[in-house]
């Protein structure tokens, strides 16, 4: 297509959001209500979408916050857009407006250009990407902190209800509790189970006594451990030596040099580019190749979405190197209700990307407009 598709209107909203389902970590904390920045951009014939969670706002105290006014810093973007030629992309971004703390909002405008153009040429955001890669991923739902009785029985329900043989669990961090939560949902659901855990830095452990508990969970289905403590290069690179499963990290790997760094010291298995924080669809491909040089898997991982996030950041993992689950599942997963009309199927624990152009997914714009606090239109 040689025709331009040239930007004639972009909308910015702000969206609030009270959560049905709020998650508990291993430290006791508890999500809270959600904030969403929800971007349509325009030619006048087709209208693409993008979003993200503002980090300033809902991460509060997390490493990763940001700390911009993201939503200043969105208009600004958005107001450059018109008349430009939406093929460019993320090359639309000004170099002068990216950095780590402008990660979240870069998504919302680059999963928005991508999904106009993809429309507009009648192809699947991945064939921009470089090409369709995987029909489907293995989808992995959080199983947040509670007692073990409450987290056997939610992954229970939904590998009844969808077939997830994967589960990503925030786990209590004491060795026996989590052993009673794996053992009791393998015996629920399936001995081909294997789980992901993630205590977000919160074990209360040396880095012999980390060894010492993973070792132990690994023979019971454990594949992968993000995050288990802080701890320089040389900490991470003690651990791997001697772990019978994979060490992941989240956090140290949310730009291009600390994934370098961690390819340098060799200190990780995999890493999680983890949804919300990519930067673009570019961006997490580059870190993702970058990880690869040295042997690193790259692993999505979850926020919740309204839905056109979702959806970016699972075609993001089915063009990612290698075959790792990916961990951003749509609300419906967890009891809500996605403001898309029409989410990727999930059949016998895979998400099925959807062959149609642009992202495939088409938000539903009157419950948006519904829970929008402030918008701003530029033309």
């Amino acid at each position: 297509m040689n025709t331009p598709v040239i930007i004639k209107q972009v909308t910015v909203r702000f969206c609030t959001f009270a959560q049905m389902f709020r998650g508990s970590y291993t430290d006791g904390s508890v999500d809270p209500d959600l904030i969403f920045l929800f971007v349509a951009v325009s030619d006048g014939k087709e209208t693409g979408y993008g979003e993200c969670l503002p980090t300033s706002l809902i991460y509060s105290g997390i490493k990763g916050q940001s700390n911009i006014d993201e939503w200043q810093m969105l208009l600004r973007m958005c107001g450059e857009l018109p008349g430009k030629d939406a093929r460019h992309l993320g090359r639309l971004i000004p170099d002068g407006m990216r950095s780590e703390d402008t990660n979240s909002i870069i998504d919302a405008v680059d999963f928005a250009l991508h999904d106009l153009v993809g429309k507009r040429l009648g192809v699947p955001v991945s064939v921009l990407l470089g090409g369709m890669a995987k029909p489907f991923v293995w989808g992995m739902p959080v199983v947040h902190t509670d007692t073990p009785e409450k987290m056997i029985a939610n992954a229970a329900q939904w590998y009844r209800q969808y077939g997830f043989l994967f589960f990503k669990l925030k786990p209590i961090g004491q060795l026996d509790a989590d052993l009673c939560v794996i053992k009791g949902i393998r015996a629920q659901t399936s001995p081909d189970v294997r789980f992901c855990l993630d205590a977000n830095y919160s074990l209360k452990m040396d880095p012999d006594e980390v060894i010492q508990y993973i070792n132990a969970l690994s023979k019971h289905g454990l594949d992968t451990y993000e995050d288990p403590i802080d701890s320089d290069w040389a900490g991470y690179q003690y651990i791997c030596k001697h772990l019978k499963a994979k060490l992941m990290l989240d956090e140290k790997a949310r730009t291009p040099q600390g994934v370098m760094e961690i390819v340098k010291h060799r200190c990780a298995h995999q890493i999680n580019i983890h949804a919300d924080w990519a930067g673009g669809f570019q961006a997490g491909i580059h870190k993702a190749q970058l990880a690869a040089m040295g042997d690193i898997s790259t692993m999505i991982g979850s926020t919740h979405y309204l839905g056109v996030g979702a959806a970016a950041y699972q075609i993001l993992s089915s063009v990612l190197p290698g075959n790792v689950p990916c961990e951003q599942v749509y609300m419906e997963v967890y009891g809500m209700k996605s403001y898309i009309s029409d989410p990727y199927e999930i059949r016998d624990g895979k998400i099925f990307i959807r062959n149609a152009p642009g992202l495939g997914v088409q938000p539903d714009m009157p419950a948006i407009e519904k829970i929008t606090i402030k918008k701003e239109i530029f033309s």
